[in-house]
């Protein structure tokens, strides 16, 4: 028989749990019975005649007609339980507890007496999993703790945090900056001039443009040293118990790895390794950089992963993973409130953090441009 095609209305509770299987005859044998069983993998399949659910025939009915009466020829009208369908505009709640039954195998859903489809106890589970757990989720430490979001619904710091974190990583940038323009400047043979440029002034000599690179490594310890990564491991070890669908406690978080394969580190470090391919591509290196270059880009996960573990987080307290389950009990208790929430796409992208991590660092930005131009004229004037 030919799989149904009835498009039942979206406003009814049930549309989404419905599976469509097409239905058997109950002219069928025995063995089709035991064939279609195995090839959907369903306990039970509806029975209709024409258009009408007459009943369902499962694998306690095939037991029967195979094993106890050993007739592969028997029919399935022969064998079927008589069930009633239910109509589509049934109460989700009402189809839950039908299911809860045990002589109810699946559910048969109708609509004008026609078949529609079939409701097993299997789809419920998973969607009601699913009702419960998003599949996906990102979040960003801060800090004064963890934000964790799948784009619709929040949990943890809020906006405020996230324009702090983005304050927060400029000034470790600066600092990181300093560190490394004094480190060039001892062995500058100009150290006005390269400590200048490394504070993000105008690089008078070539030799200063080495120095460019000097903050990184700067800013990575300072970085490490910061609560700011042992809230990034909480927030890591949280989510992957959210997406595990793991007990949101501190004893299971710290069996959590603190690399997450989706963290922004990972993306840092790409951009990081794109950057010789630019400067050659631009003839400010020369060509043999770009071995290095794609050798990193060839494993660049893998050093983002590296850079996670020994860089952008560190071994979290037990504040920093009660931080994080923190988090995830406020974004599930949002998401069980509203599973199916729909938002606009501005409304996504503000969710995800970055625009207020970008206003923070943007502002930070302008207030230290002007302090690291007054600290230039001054140590030029010295």
């Amino acid at each position: 028989m030919a799989r149904n095609s009835y498009e039942p209305p979206t406003s009814s509770e049930l549309v989404r749990l419905i599976d469509t299987p097409a239905p058997l005859s109950p002219d069928d044998f025995a063995t089709t019975v035991s064939a279609r069983l195995r090839a959907t993998g369903a306990s039970a399949l509806p029975v209709v005649d024409g258009v009408t659910v007459i009943g369902v025939v499962g694998q306690r009915e095939l037991l029967g007609a195979l094993v106890l009466r050993s007739d592969p020829g028997e029919r399935v009208r022969q064998m079927l339980t008589p069930v009633a369908p239910v109509p589509l505009t049934t109460p989700l709640s009402d189809a839950m507890a039908m299911l809860q039954r045990a002589d109810v195998e699946v559910l048969p859903v109708a609509e004008d007496g026609r078949y529609v489809g079939i409701i097993t106890r299997e789809r419920l589970l998973s969607e009601s999993l699913d009702r419960r757990t998003p599949k996906r989720i990102g979040g960003m430490a801060t800090p004064l703790g963890v934000y964790l979001t799948d784009g619709l619904h929040r949990g943890g710091r809020g906006d405020l945090a996230l324009i702090l974190t983005g304050a927060y990583l400029t000034l470790l940038m600066a600092l990181a900056r300093l560190l490394g323009g004094l480190c060039a400047a001892m062995v500058s043979p100009d150290p006005q001039a390269t400590l200048w440029a490394t504070l993000g002034g105008p690089a008078s000599t070539p030799a200063a443009a080495w120095a460019d690179w000097l903050p990184l490594p700067f800013f990575a310890m300072l970085l490490r040293l910061s609560p700011l990564a042992g809230y990034h491991a909480g927030e890591h070890q949280a989510v992957h118990l959210v997406e595990g669908g793991l007990a949101l406690t501190s004893e299971q978080a710290a069996l959590m790895p603190r690399v997450h394969p989706r963290c922004g580190t990972n993306l840092g470090v790409l951009l990081l390794l794109l950057t010789p391919v630019a400067m050659v591509v631009a003839g400010s290196w020369p060509l043999w950089a770009l071995l290095p270059a794609g050798l990193g880009l060839w494993q660049w996960r893998r050093l983002g992963g590296w850079a996670q573990q020994f860089g952008t987080t560190r071994p979290p307290s037990d504040r920093h993973r009660q931080a994080g389950i923190a988090a995830a009990k406020l974004l599930l208790r949002d998401y069980e409130r509203e599973p199916f929430r729909r938002a606009r796409l501005w409304r996504r992208v503000w969710n995800r953090g970055l625009l207020q991590v970008a206003l923070g660092a943007t502002a930070a930005w302008w207030a230290g441009s002007g302090l690291t131009l007054w600290l230039g004229a001054w140590i030029i004037r010295g």
